[in-house]
Order: structure tokens, then C-alpha cells, then sequence
């Protein structure tokens, strides 16, 4: 019944924006330089544009400190100067490091949200701290965010005690763009700590985010943009590791890498990765699972970031339903060792992906991955379990329709090769995975609406068909957000390069809440929400396996916290045996029936402060027996250096007698030290009694020129109880954008 509701509300619904402000670039023929000061005659004859409005605590004002800004423009870059005026003299600004990629929240900063198709679905956005720092990130979907991308720019910051300014030129060669267009959709934004504000130039309401977008203003060219002709980037790397397993002999080796973006087009742009090495990506954190289902884990590997959206989104994510994701980049370069219960790590001997435009409504994405054969113990008695190479192929494509909806297919094909090195490249016939979908994803003009629909379908060499498929709808406004949503997934669906931790149900579910906010200016409440959730899981048959009712508060303040009290009422019949305290002892048999109730508060502090932090406290019944679970997450900021912390997971589970109890936990110190804008170091040392493993992990990272870094990385894993160690690496890469 959702469905056609859906196309119909993105057919119709059209309200937009108040109004939309417009400013003109100013073309020059001059050189700029880079340094944060306005002494070019250029920027004083350009036009201005100014008169932001808040976003945060409320969005009916003017903002406090106020921000000028000016856009010039030649064939090369697009500068972008502003001053960002403080409401008081003070001039003291809050960073939370020096760190590129810094948390734009925790920080002062100004930054430019460019939507350069005006299709209000994808764009980028440059962000500039008060002490000069860059982030640079990818948006999607008009509202979602992966500051993991990163490309070449320039900027400078100046300072004084009245105000800020910002000096930035952005490369048209990293932008993707068409060149017949005469305006952008553009927003300038701006976090002031001081103030306790943050504010855009094109008002954006504030049960929105300020990079949502459907709010935007008119960036106008005098003439069209050209290509710049020469337009790819060539990043070789070496890797040299030492590194030891228990007690073994250590062993060294290197590795030359090659990546490569080459652009095809103004809008369309080529990857190519040879060999590639991904020592240099961060370490997961530890995760605890008292649950019976996967946890899923963030892409950090460069070459699967830039557009990763166009394969990434597929399927639904969303609280209340079991997460069906088509496409699932962690899965590539791993394999399932089920005699050892873990996966194994496979090199990847290369790829290519394209990505990007091929006209202003329709964006495609096509990959092909290909990773090595792996031989493995198959367990302690050391026996040797061949994993064949794998080729690991996606084809996704996107066609706007309406104002911004879009509709997408995707294609996908995970192939084993033949074992035998003499056919080690030819195609294993018994022995793959494809899957194909299509959806249509909903955003109403203004951003009220949106929503999808979607139906997937995977196969093997059995030729058994499963199919997975999903409706959700979600209406945000001002004074209300509320969501309805139903999934079903068959019994063999199991797409190899996706992300389905539970198949063989039918779910239903559904949210809202109202928002009370208050009238007074000095009030420190923002407002007060009451909330209600709901969601219900079938079996194949149609008998209920889960049920769960969620109701409570959500408070925000306006310094930026806010909390979360919830009452939680639970349903589980057990389709398969299962351990709450995730022991070895007796398991719950499958059929069983446990309802349980708890309670739970998550709070969030004033991330503006130098200590800061959040709390989840959650406790009650569990299954057959009771539970306290608390997480906490510890920050001090030592500005500008960076911060300091500690992440704490601890799990109390009781069950009664035969059942064992348990006490699970994880502790990890943390640290993100910048000793200047291009000398970093972070580390991380994670211990959990769950796998009675202690991680080790330390980087030091010097930016020597633009995207061009020499990373120094240990790594050391040890099992406790007995105290052996399991692995450690001595890593030094090389990373040169040329």
C-alpha cells in the first residue's frame, strides 16, 4: 500500500525553500595567494554575499556573528574568501585538533556546500577551522555524509580579536561538474562555538541539517566552466613490514602499489588500483555482540570510498528492521574460514572502478575487483584449506525523477576462479553468487517526505532464487518526525557481497515523535519530545519471532546536549539455539519463548567543552535473566593538539541455574595527538574479555605535501589467558600524489 503512495508524493509533493538567495562568481585573470588575507583588488570588487541565519538553537533569527563572503573564479580553481565576524571581541576559538577531517561540530569553522548538478541528491562540502585545519566530504541522498573522501586543495586562515577569515581554492580537475551549467547550487556555513551557534546563508530549519540539499542558494556563473584538459592523478606507494606471528621468525617484506583517478569527462571519473596495500587505514574499535546477529564495521580502504554511496545505499538500513545492504565492500578481500569460525583476510591484485555523472539526472558506477587465492590452516592440526581467487564485480545506476527522487538498479557478481594455477584465471562454475535489484528512493522538494521501495533477488549455482524486498516512508517536520516501514527477506537470500545478518522474516515497524519547544530565550530546554517505537518480526509461516515496544523522552538542550529515556518491552521466540551470556555452557532451545522489559538512558554532553562524552545505561530482563549493560565514552580535548580518551563496554548478564552467568567488557585509551598541520600520531590500545584479546595499535602519520604522506604503523594483538602473542607488525608506507 506504500508504494504507490511513494511515487506519488515524489510526483507531487513540490514545496520548497522560502527564499532562494543568489550571488554571482567574479571571473579573474589573476594569480591569488593563498594566505588568508583579501589584498588582491579581486576580492574587494567581488560581490558579497551575507545575512546567514541560525540553523541551531533556533532558525527564526539572524545569526549573532555574522559572515561575509565572496566567490572568484578562473579556469583552474574556485576560491571562496569569507569573514566570519565574532558577536563579541573575545577571538578565542575552539579546535579540537589540528587533524584534518576534524569533527565540524566540536569546532569553529566555515564551510562551502557545493551541489554542482542542482540535482539536490549529491554534492560535496569544504570545511576550513578557525586554525586552518581542511575536511572535505561527499554527500549523498541530499542529507547523508562520508567525510572518509578526501581530494587536493588549498586554504589559509587569519585571525583577530573582531574576527576570522577563510581563504580557499578548490580545484575544478577534483569537482565533477557539466560544463553547459551556469549555476551551482551552493550554501555557506558556519559553526560559531562561542555564540552557541550555527548558521547557513540559505536557512535551513532546524530539524535539518545544514548540509541538507534541498535548502541551497544560487551560485551564478558569468560563463560556462571548462574542463581542465589535464585531468588525472597518479599515487604510487611503497610498503616495507616487519612483522611475526606467536613465536615465529619475523618476516619482512615490501610492496609497491599504484593508484590512479583519471577523469573521463567533467563528470565521470576512472579508479585504478594495482597492488594495493591498506596498512595505513585506521583500526576498527572493539565491539562487543551479547546479540545473535553480525555487527557491521565502517569502510576505511581509500579505493572503495569516492562515490561508494552509489552501491552502498541499495537495500535498507534503518532502526527497526534487520539491515538488507545488497552491497557490502568489507566483503571483498575476505573469506570464511568455517573450520576456524573466522574470516580470513585475501590480497587484492587490483581494480578499477568508474564513477560519476553521465548526464545531469543519471549517474552510474561499475567496479571489478580482483583478489589473489589464499592458502590457510584449516585448523589447530594444521591442515590446509585452499581458498580459489575471486573476482568481485557491481554495476549500479541511478535516473532522477520528479524533483529530487531517483530510481536505481544495481548488478552484482561474485565469481570464484578454478583452483589450479594452470586455469587459475578461468571461471569456476559451481561456484559463485549474483544478485540483481531495483528501487525507487523518494525525497520530496523540501525534504518532508522521503522514502524507498526495493526488491532484490539473489542466485547461485543451485539456480535457487531468494528474494528480499522492502517499503519504507518517513515525514520529518518541524514539530514531528515519524517513519513506517515493512521488509521481508527469504530463507536462502544471502547476497556474498552484502550485509544481511538475519534472513526468513517478514518485519514491520513504525516511530514517531512530537516536539515540545520552549518559548523562553534563557531556557536552557530546547525542547522535550515524547517518542514511541514499535516493530514486529514473522517466521515463513507468519508466527511472531520478535516483538519490541521502545517509548520514552527525547530532550535536547540548547548547549548541544541532550538525552534519551527509554522504556523497552521485548518478545523472542528463538527460531535457532542460542546463549545469552555467550558462554559454553547450556544454550536456550529453539522455540523457546522469553519476554523480558528494561529500561535505558542514553545522555550526550556539550560537545563544546573541553571534557566531554556520552553514557548509555541500559538494564533489566534478558531472555530467561536480567542484564546491565553500560558503555562509556570519556574526551578531553587538548587544544589545538587533539584529544584524549577512553571507551569503556561493560555487560553484567545473570541467567539462572543451569545457565552460566557472565561478564563481558572492553576498555580501550585512546589518543589523536597533532603536533602541527602535517605531523599526527593516534593510538589505540583495545583489550575485551570476549576473545580475551589486547589490541595495540600506534600511527604516526607526516603530511609532507597535499595528500602525500609517509605513515610509521605498529600493530600487536596478544591473547591474554594464556599470555601468547598472536601477531605484530612494524609497518613504514610511503604515499606520493602526483
Amino acid at each position: 500500500m506504500l508504494t504507490p503512495l511513494l511515487v506519488l508524493l515524489g510526483a507531487a509533493v513540490g514545496a520548497q525553500q522560502m527564499t532562494i538567495p543568489a550571488l554571482e562568481a567574479t571571473p579573474i585573470d589573476q594569480a591569488l595567494k593563498i594566505d588568508g588575507y583579501f589584498t588582491e583588488d579581486a576580492w574587494m570588487n567581488a560581490k558579497e554575499a551575507t545575512g546567514f541565519w541560525t540553523n541551531f538553537p533556533a532558525d527564526t533569527t539572524l545569526a549573532k556573528g555574522q559572515t561575509v563572503v565572496r566567490v572568484l573564479y578562473d579556469h583552474d580553481f574556485v576560491y571562496i574568501g569569507a569573514v566570519l565576524y565574532n558577536h563579541t571581541s573575545v577571538g578565542r576559538y575552539v579546535a579540537s585538533s589540528l587533524r584534518r577531517d576534524y569533527p565540524f561540530a566540536e569546532n569553529d569553522a566555515f564551510g562551502v556546500i557545493l551541489d554542482t548538478y542542482r540535482d539536490q541528491t549529491n554534492g560535496y562540502g569544504f570545511y576550513v577551522s578557525a586554525y586552518g585545519v581542511q575536511r572535505e566530504e561527499q554527500i549523498f541522498a541530499g542529507i547523508t555524509t562520508d567525510g572518509t573522501w578526501d581530494t587536493k586543495w588549498y586554504s589559509a586562515v587569519s585571525q583577530d580579536s573582531a574576527s576570522w577569515s577563510v581563504e580557499m581554492a578548490i580545484p575544478l580537475k577534483y569537482v565533477r561538474f557539466k560544463e553547459a551549467m551556469n549555476e551551482w547550487n551552493i550554501n555557506f556555513v558556519r559553526n560559531d562555538i562561542a555564540a552557541n551557534e550555527r548558521s547557513s546563508w540559505a536557512r535551513v530549519p532546524r530539524n535539518f541539517s545544514m548540509i541538507n540539499l534541498a535548502y541551497h542558494g544560487t551560485l551564478e556563473w558569468p560563463e560556462h566552466l571548462k574542463r581542465v584538459k589535464k585531468n588525472y592523478s597518479i599515487i604510487p606507494s611503497l610498503t616495507y613490514a616487519a612483522s611475526q606471528t606467536a613465536d615465529d621468525a619475523i618476516g619482512t617484506h615490501a610492496r609497491l602499489s599504484l593508484d590512479g583517478k583519471i577523469s573521463i569527462t567533467s563528470a565521470l571519473n576512472l579508479d585504478v588500483t594495482i597492488n594495493p596495500d591498506f596498512s595505513q587505514a585506521e583500526v576498527d574499535q572493539v565491539q562487543l555482540n551479547i546479540t545473535r546477529f553480525e555487527l557491521v564495521f565502517p569502510e576505511k580502504r581509500f579505493f572503495f570510498i569516492e562515490n561508494s554511496d552509489l552501491f552502498s545505499q541499495f537495500g535498507i538500513q534503518q532502526t527497526g528492521t534487520s539491515t538488507i545492504r545488497p552491497f557490502y565492500s568489507r566483503r571483498i578481500g575476505l573469506q570464511y574460514n568455517a573450520a576456524r569460525s573466522q574470516w580470513e583476510r585475501t590480497p587484492l591484485l587490483g581494480g578499477l572502478r568508474l564513477s560519476g555523472k553521465i548526464n545531469k539526472n543519471l549517474r552510474v558506477g561499475a567496479m571489478s575487483v580482483q583478489t589473489d587465492a589464499l592458502d590457510t590452516p584449516a585448523e589447530q592440526s594444521g591442515a590446509t584449506l585452499k581458498f580459489p581467487s575471486q573476482n568481485y564485480s557491481v554495476l549500479a545506476v541511478q535516473q532522477k525523477v520528479f524533483s529530487r527522487s531517483n530510481i536505481g538498479i544495481i548488478v552484482e557478481n561474485r565469481q570464484a576462479m578454478k583452483p589450479d594455477s594452470v586455469a587459475r584465471f578461468s571461471f569456476d562454475q559451481r561456484n559463485y553468487n549474483r544478485l540483481i535489484g531495483a528501487e525507487y528512493n523518494l525525497a520530496s522538494a523540501n525534504n518532508t517526505w522521503t522514502g524507498k521501495v526495493f526488491t532484490n533477488y539473489t542466485w547461485d549455482h543451485r539456480d535457487k532464487i531468494a528474494n528480499a524486498q522492502g517499503v519504507w516512508l518517513s515525514r520529518n517536520t518541524l514539530r514531528s518526525a515519524s517513519y513506517v516501514g515493512y521488509t521481508k527477506a527469504g530463507k536462502e537470500f544471502q547476497p556474498d557481497m552484502g550485509f544481511v545478518p538475519r534472513n526468513n522474516f517478514s518485519n514491520f515497524y513504525t516511530e514517531a515523535d512530537y516536539k515540545f519547544y520552549t518559548k523562553k530565550p534563557a531556557a536552557k530546554l530546547n525542547f522535550v519530545a515524547p517518542i514511541i517505537h514499535y516493530d514486529i518480526y514473522l517466521d515463513s509461516l507468519g508466527k511472531k519471532t520478535d516483538h519490541q515496544w521502545r517509548y520514552g523522552l527525547y530532550v535536547t538542550f540548547k548547549n548541544t546536549a541532550y538525552f534519551y529515556l527509554l522504556g523497552w518491552n521485548e518478545y523472542t521466540r528463538l527460531t535457532a539455539p542460542f546463549n545469552p551470556a555467550q558462554t559454553e555452557g547450556p544454550m536456550l532451545p529453539p522455540g523457546s519463548v522469553h519476554r523480558y522489559a528494561a529500561v535505558s538512558l542514553y545522555y550526550e554532553t556539550d560537545f563544546r567543552k573541553n571534557r566531554f562524552g556520552t553514557l548509555w545505561i541500559k538494564t533489566g530482563q534478558y531472555f530467561n535473566g536480567n542484564f546491565v549493560q553500560v558503555t562509556v565514552n570519556l574526551n578531553q580535548k587538548v587544544q589545538p593538539w587533539g584529544t584524549v580518551g577512553l571507551n569503556v563496554d561493560f555487560n553484567r548478564i545473570q541467567l539462572p541455574k543451569p545457565y552460566a552467568n557472565n561478564t563481558l567488557y572492553a576498555i580501550g585509551p585512546k589518543a589523536d595527538i597533532s603536533f602541527s598541520k602535517s605531523l599526527f600520531f593516534n593510538t589505540i590500545v583495545q583489550y575485551n574479555n570476549q576473545n580475551e584479546n589486547l589490541n595495540v595499535y600506534a600511527r604516526v602519520q607526516w603530511r609532507f605535501r597535499p595528500l602525500s604522506d609517509f605513515y610509521i604503523i605498529y600493530t600487536n594483538n596478544h591473547d591474554v589467558n594464556p599470555w601468547l602473542r598472536r601477531d605484530q607488525a612494524l609497518t613504514a608506507k610511503l604515499v606520493y600524489w602526483l
